[in-house]
């Protein structure tokens, strides 16, 4: 089986759905995965090998900062050429890497891709819908026509979470499917069973606090801060990497000292900074884009029997409860926080919640989905 990814995100980013379903392929699949430029990361122009999959950078079109840019690309005849030079990249590499023609499977999560979808021969195509795209932060308008292009020209679409159908079936593709997010359940059981806190956590006073992921706009740092202040003799303790405008983190760090940001770390040490958590946190805001998130990290905490506070930014949230605690805004956030600090509930129901979300298991559902398309079994 020949796999072409045409990914949102680059291979070598945070251990995330991609990653973990890819990693979880047969072995003998071979895998091209194109991954989008990234202002200020290492972009690998040169294809590069990890395991069975090749990743390679492609001159992918999306938004941009500028605002004269951005004009101009609110103009069809502006993008036309960058489409056509995409469409013209992808061909070259997927012929180098024998990929090319009706051989291989085209694996879609870049929505930019659509426009240049019907001109990529294929076996099949499936589009996997991690994520709103339309809802992300400063996503132009014309991204909506490249959504709905894909939408309509693949032959399966896959949901990481069942609200996300609400955007994707008024636009009647082949078929929907279910597959959800998880964790990697042997690396976070490892660390139930032998934590090994690292230095910056043992050093930070109990009960601690923690965020494990991305800071971004669509965290609320205003609650973090209520947070900070309302436990003082707390430690608030946010793992992860930062993006976008930094101004929020700074203001919490320097307001609060018991707050601490101990920044990104690799994905297999992970599990032993979550491990010298008390109670783990999901403050994401309520927004279009985070009302179909399925957050991996919420299976990760549950991994490690960790007490567990959200907001609501999800009704999907509420078939966890109620080993997950749902607060109903800043009040009862800091109340369930508290709740939580006291009691840690049943950390062996959690577990077992987790084992069932493991990525093997979505892995083998996306791979079944693969070889049904290429035998030509249809999508329904």
């Amino acid at each position: 089986m020949r796999i072409v990814v045409c990914a949102e995100m680059q291979w070598r980013y945070l251990r995330a759905r991609k990653q973990q379903l890819l990693r979880r392929f047969p072995p003998d699949w071979r895998i091209l995965f194109l991954q989008p430029t990234v202002r200020g990361r290492r972009n690998d122009w040169w294809p590069r090998r990890d395991g069975n999959v090749t990743y390679v950078t492609v001159p992918v079109l999306k938004n941009v900062p500028q605002p004269a840019l951005r004009a101009l690309l609110d103009r069809g005849w502006v993008r036309f050429p960058f489409d056509v030079l995409l469409w013209f990249w992808v061909t070259c590499l997927r012929l180098l890497h024998g990929c090319g023609g009706r051989r291989s499977m085209l694996y879609v999560s870049n929505i930019y891709y659509g426009r240049i979808l019907r001109f990529l021969p294929r076996r099949a195509a499936v589009y996997d819908c991690n994520d709103n795209h339309l809802a992300f932060p400063d996503t132009p308008a014309w991204a909506r026509g490249y959504f709905e292009a894909l939408v309509r020209g693949v032959d399966a679409v896959v949901v990481s979470q069942p609200l996300l159908r609400q955007e994707i079936e008024p636009l009647a593709p082949a078929a929907v499917f279910d597959i959800g997010n998880g964790v990697d359940f042997a690396l976070f059981d490892a660390a139930w069973r032998a934590p090994m806190l690292p230095a910056q956590v043992q050093s930070l006073p109990a009960p601690r606090l923690g965020y494990a992921g991305a800071l971004a706009a669509w965290i609320d740092f205003v609650l973090l801060e209520r947070l900070a202040q309302a436990f003082p003799a707390a430690s608030l303790v946010l793992v992860g990497p930062a993006f976008g405008e930094l101004g929020p983190v700074r203001n919490l760090l320097a307001a609060h000292r018991n707050a601490h940001w101990l920044g990104p770390v690799p994905h297999a040490e992970l599990p032993h900074f979550v491990a010298g958590m008390d109670v783990c946190l999901i403050p994401f805001r309520q927004s279009a884009l985070t009302r179909g998130v399925n957050p991996n990290k919420l299976y990760e905490y549950f991994a490690l029997g960790k007490p567990v506070v959200s907001t609501d930014f999800s009704p999907w949230l509420r078939k966890f409860e109620p080993m997950l605690r749902v607060a109903a805004d800043a009040d009862d956030w800091l109340r369930l926080v508290a709740e939580c600090i006291e009691s840690r509930g049943d950390a062996a129901a959690r577990r077992e919640v987790a084992r069932q979300h493991g990525w093997d298991a979505s892995a083998a559902a996306m791979v079944q989905l693969f070889e049904r398309l290429a035998a030509g079994e249809g999508s329904a």
